[in-house]
């Protein structure tokens, strides 16, 4: 009997010629029950949360690893010591004869952390000095600046300062960190300590020393620089100068009209003209070395020496400008 479906109608209808048709000639196959298709299973909550923890771990790591490279960052810049320092004029700069005297500094702390300051010197001169006791162990803050006094003597000898010092050594204390020596550059702008070690030294070896004051209009052009000065002498006796020079190399100065008389300590108003002879040397000098050696000849001729004459901060930056246009 050919199967039937549950409303009674044949799956398949029988062949009409009395033979089997393909349908009857398969075997019949009965499913088991067990024979249903595999249930599909939840993932296992077990690997879900190792996959979590490997996630969690790498996110972490790098959190680690940027917070150890900021705190490595925060602790470079709280090591590193910063400092500058200039001089500052005052009135008075200097002592008499052998006797110390005062120079004030301004230090600017460019560093992050809070120092404290022990000691200071100044370094790589003969000059003698230390920090007065009301600046002794002084705070240093962050991104200030705070003033020192130093007691400064000595450097007489063999005609006196020539140079002025450019760096001093601090031995400083950054909070919770030991005790370190530093070097520090030290600007002088006006030249005071120059001015203060020559006013100082009176003795036989030293007790001359002049200044040169503008006195009028610069002019730069073609032929060099034109500066209107007036030279002052620490003393009173009759002298007259009779030739002027540059000190550094690289340049050339020259006055027209010498000798010139010096009265009650001044001369009058003449023209110096620096030309430049070696842009190389010229551009190379420090600030403290555009100076001029000026010969002093006694009135009677009975002496002459020649001094360091320093010029004024006007003098100092149009000689910068000049440098700059007669170099390019």
């Amino acid at each position: 009997m050919p199967d039937l479906l549950e409303s009674g109608t044949p799956l398949r209808p029988p062949r009409d010629d009395g033979r089997p048709s393909l349908w009857d000639r398969l075997p019949r196959v009965r499913l088991r029950e067990d024979d249903e298709p595999p249930v599909r299973r939840p993932r296992s909550i077990g690997r879900r949360w190792v996959g979590l923890a490997l996630v969690a771990g790498l996110v972490l790591g790098g959190l680690f690893i940027h917070s150890y490279d900021t705190r490595l960052t925060e602790q470079s810049r709280r090591d590193t010591i910063a400092l500058a320092a200039r001089v500052v004029p005052i009135q008075s700069p200097g002592g008499q004869g052998r006797d110390s005297w005062l120079l004030r500094v301004v230090v600017s702390n460019r560093g992050a952390t809070a120092l404290r300051l022990r000691s200071a010197q100044l370094a790589d001169t003969p000059l003698r000095s230390s920090l007065r006791t009301v600046s002794r162990d002084i705070s240093l803050p962050p991104g200030r600046d705070t003033w020192i006094s130093m007691d400064v003597s000595g450097a007489c000898a063999g005609g006196g300062l020539t140079r002025a010092p450019t760096t001093l050594t601090a031995s400083v204390t950054p909070a919770g960190r030991p005790t370190r020596s530093v070097r520090v550059a030290l600007a002088d702008d006006t030249s005071l300590m120059l001015t203060a070690a020559r006013q100082t030294c009176v003795d036989a070896d030293f007790g001359l020393w002049s200044t040169a004051e503008q006195q009028g209009t610069i002019v730069i052009d073609d032929r060099g620089l034109f500066v209107p000065m007036r030279f002052r002498l620490n003393w009173t006796p009759p002298w007259d100068i009779s030739a002027v020079r540059s000190e550094g190399p690289g340049l050339a100065a020259t006055v027209d009209g010498l000798p010139v008389h010096v009265t009650n300590g001044l001369t009058p108003i003449v023209t110096v003209r620096w030309s430049l002879t070696d842009c190389v040397q010229a551009k190379a000098l420090n600030y403290t070395e555009l100076r001029l050696r000026t010969t002093l000849t006694r009135a009677d001729a009975s002496r002459a020496v020649e001094v360091t004459t320093t010029v004024s901060g006007g003098v100092i930056a149009a000689l910068g400008i000049f440098l700059d246009r007669a170099c390019r």
